[in-house]
């Protein structure tokens, strides 16, 4: 069973304002791309990729100090440091996201089972909800089993470029690895195995992001290279990498790599629990070198800024092939987008009258009937109103309360409600008490257009 702990925001707002009847809604979503500066390298800016967790091994990369790691983000329990975002304590970054991988049993030994692992020929190179499906297994093999994995979003305060950042924990280092992670458009990606075998849900987007990476059992990463998913649901995984890069420790002069990944060469401590050595000797805060991997990616200079990557999926994999047999994920939210909706009132057509904020309005253009009648057209209402009041007069199950008369937009109105009594005339659109409006009473409005615009209800 996977336990997440998630936090999120927007990148950058912006607001939009769509009116529609009474309600103006306003909707902030992170999606706007700000003026790109220079081009940047992935690891000369804030956030430490040198391959353990800990903010205090201050890494200058660049001629720039690295003053963030990854437990500036995240507790002891791997729950979010930051309240929410923007924070002044880490300048510049907009979400964080951390998912658990493992759970310990009640008497606080390590539980073998893995309730999130891939299966029916699941592949990179599918649709989520047609081609992804997981299942709960109990022999996931130790190297490519994931502990905890979780990942930050920054934005340069001064260039406004933006990047990925994200990391895994797996349970042994014996032999090489391959990973990956999916950042994901589309919040409702999700698979759970409470009912057995499942399809995912959710589908992909327009620059869904697929990074694969290798690594030895000794720490050293051999590439990186970043995919883009092209369409929607219908769409492809591109082959062609929109980012490539190596081990952050091999530093171009100057940095210039839009991707690159490390992994830890000695023992690290984690401050959340984790597990090394296999599944049955290690829970602890320990990972031996080759089980931490961690990697960025630019977005601004890869094309893939100013979208909204709600979910992460990091996964072992049996290859870096974009076919390649898929093992184990852990899935986190990372929600970089959010929203908020508020409705302010407004006058309506023809009113310059503001509708008190608490204040019940119903607008219709159907007539609420107490009983069975029929709703038939009868001849030209221009002949006396009095001929027509004293036909309905008194008649049961409705009442007339108004003559026809032209509606200040066209055509004409003929005020109606249920009950049984006598002829009651009233100008106006409604009745008020108590300050609401009587919601037994309606409006027939007549196009002007219509042939015979006279309308009336009697009873059947």
């Amino acid at each position: 069973m996977s336990v997440s702990d998630t936090h999120r925001t927007g990148w950058h707002r912006r607001r939009r304002w769509l009116t529609a009847g009474l309600a103006v809604v306003s909707s902030t979503a992170a999606v706007i791309v700000l003026g790109a500066g220079p081009a940047l390298a992935v690891h000369d800016e804030a956030f430490q990729l040198d391959g353990d967790v800990s903010h205090l091994t201050t890494t200058n990369v660049g001629g720039v100090t690295q003053p963030f790691d990854w437990d500036s983000f995240f507790d002891s329990a791997g729950s979010p440091i930051q309240s929410s975002f923007p924070d002044a304590s880490v300048p510049g970054f907009t979400a964080s996201g951390f998912d658990r991988d493992f759970v310990v049993n009640a008497n606080g030994s390590y539980n073998t089972s893995d309730s999130t692992t891939y299966t029916q020929g699941s592949k990179d190179i599918l649709n989520i909800s047609s081609g992804w499906v997981c299942t709960a297994s109990n022999n996931v093999t130790n190297k490519g089993d994931i502990q905890n994995d979780y990942a930050v979003a920054y934005t340069d305060p001064n260039t406004h470029q933006q990047f990925l950042y994200f990391a895994l924990e797996r349970n042994s280092n014996s032999g090489d690895a391959n990973v990956a992670f999916w950042f994901l458009q589309d919040p409702t990606a999700n698979c759970s195995t409470a009912n057995g075998t499942t399809a995912w849900t959710g589908n992909h987007e327009d620059g869904d992001i697929l990074i694969v990476s290798a690594f030895t059992g000794g720490g050293a990463v051999s590439t990186i290279n970043a995919y883009r998913w092209n369409g929607g649901a219908n769409g492809s995984l591109g082959t062609t990498p929109v980012a490539s890069g190596v081990d952050c420790r091999t530093t171009p002069s100057p940095p210039s790599d839009n991707a690159c990944a490390t992994a830890n060469t000695q023992n690290i401590t984690t401050p959340w629990l984790t597990n090394n050595n296999g599944k049955t000797t290690g829970l602890g805060h320990t990972l031996l070198p080759g089980e931490f991997f961690e990697g960025g990616i630019n977005l601004t200079n890869t094309g893939l800024a100013g979208r909204c990557f709600n979910t992460f999926v990091g996964d072992t994999r049996s290859s870096q092939s974009l076919s390649a047999t898929l093992f184990d994920f852990a899935r986190g939210t990372l929600g970089e987008c959010h929203s908020t909706t508020t409705t302010t009132p407004t006058p309506g057509a023809g009113s310059s009258t503001e509708i008190p904020a608490k204040a019940q309005v119903t607008t219709s253009d159907s007539a609420t009937i107490n009983g069975p009648q029929l709703l038939r057209q009868l001849p030209d209402r221009r002949r006396a109103d009095q001929h027509e009041d004293a036909d309905r007069r008194g008649q049961p199950g409705h009442r007339y309360i108004g003559p026809a008369h032209h509606h200040p937009h066209g055509g004409r109105q003929i005020l109606l409600a249920g009950g049984l009594l006598g002829r009651q005339r009233e100008r106006g659109t409604a009745v008020e008490r108590s300050g609401q409006r009587d919601e037994s009473i309606r409006v027939l409005h007549h196009h002007p257009e219509d042939p015979d615009p006279d309308h009336v209800l009697r009873n059947l």
